[in-house]
């Protein structure tokens, strides 16, 4: 399983890709930064929020966003970057994202 910092890593690299710059791309996440490349590549998204704090009181929970934009065929997206296990607090917490932005939700697990 992969620490905190590692997912900080690929997190704070596939944001500097984002907006244009280029990461230090170590051995470790040379795998994660070409996955991300790719899905940029395909499905060109125009990201309106990067890594976006955010939360809910009334279930009692908080966060970051990874990604929400449009996708070249005009779809909405939050894009979850994902280093290790999914739990399920982070996936109801994306579950509450997408019905509060009215995103369908949907999952795609191509990358």
């Amino acid at each position: 399983m992969k620490d905190a910092r590692f997912h900080q890593t690929v997190h704070e690299a596939c944001a500097l890709i984002d907006y244009g710059e280029t990461p230090e791309e170590t051995p470790e996440i040379a795998g994660y930064l070409k996955a991300y490349r790719r899905f940029l590549k395909d499905y060109r998204p125009d990201w309106e929020l990067i890594e976006y704090p955010m939360g809910n009181l009334e279930f009692g929970y908080a966060g970051t966003l990874d990604r929400y934009g449009t996708l070249y065929d005009g779809r909405s997206c939050i894009l979850d970057i994902k280093t290790g296990q999914l739990h399920g607090p982070s996936l109801r917490a994306s579950g509450d994202a997408r019905w509060f932005m009215g995103i369908p939700i949907n999952t795609h697990n191509k990358y």
